[in-house]
């Protein structure tokens, strides 16, 4: 059995695709689930935790659900991918393939992947059709409150926006816009308002 595996998609509907003795977190099945970016020190914690025994069952699995990686937090993951506990197994969580390093990825069986054609509740399309001035006060509200998951669904739609237009340019605007937003000290309004006025 493989012991690393990749869901590509948003973490509700992974977790309808998960083995179902996986869905539900307990003593053998830990869930690290967060809004936030996964960095090293999780890394750190998740490799304490690999090496430690199961206590009722045969294996722990480790369940990987962030909204971003560090480099520095994927390079801790392909060692501990290429060198794993025999009794771990990991699910990682991940909206695009394009966010892994090639070398992490290499190591990863695809497990599932979520259809994503249709943004389905439509906010999107409001965002795009809103004013610059109605952008920007969303971009500002949802800054404030650290809407880690609007921002990279934001980010997702522009990406797939720019890729139907066929524009060049504006593809690797989002691109670049996307590596400055994962650097530390990034300001994410800036960027996006940045964006806004480009689209």
């Amino acid at each position: 059995m493989h012991h690393a595996h990749l869901i590509l998609g948003s973490w509700p509907w992974a977790l309808s695709v998960l083995p179902q003795d996986t869905t539900t977190p307990s003593v053998d099945v830990l869930h690290y689930v967060s809004s936030e970016r996964m960095g090293i020190l999780d890394v750190r914690l998740l490799t304490h935790e690999a090496h430690l025994l199961p206590l009722v069952s045969q294996q722990r699995i480790f369940i990987l659900a962030y909204s971003a990686i560090t480099r520095e937090a994927q390079n801790a993951l392909l060692k501990l991918c290429e060198d794993p506990p025999r009794t771990a197994c990991f699910y990682i969580v991940c909206k695009r393939e394009a966010e892994l390093l090639p070398t992490l990825r290499s190591r990863l069986m695809l497990f599932a992947q979520e259809e994503t054609d249709v943004f389905s509740d439509g906010s999107f399309d409001s965002f795009m059709n809103a004013s610059y001035r109605e952008r920007l006060a969303s971009i500002a509200e949802k800054t404030a409150e650290k809407d880690l998951v609007w921002i990279s669904t934001c980010m997702d739609e522009c990406e797939r926006y720019a890729s139907r237009s066929a524009d060049p340019k504006q593809m690797q605007d989002i691109i670049q816009t996307r590596m400055f937003l994962e650097s530390h000290g990034a300001s994410k309004k800036m960027l996006l308002e940045h964006i806004a006025l480009s689209f």
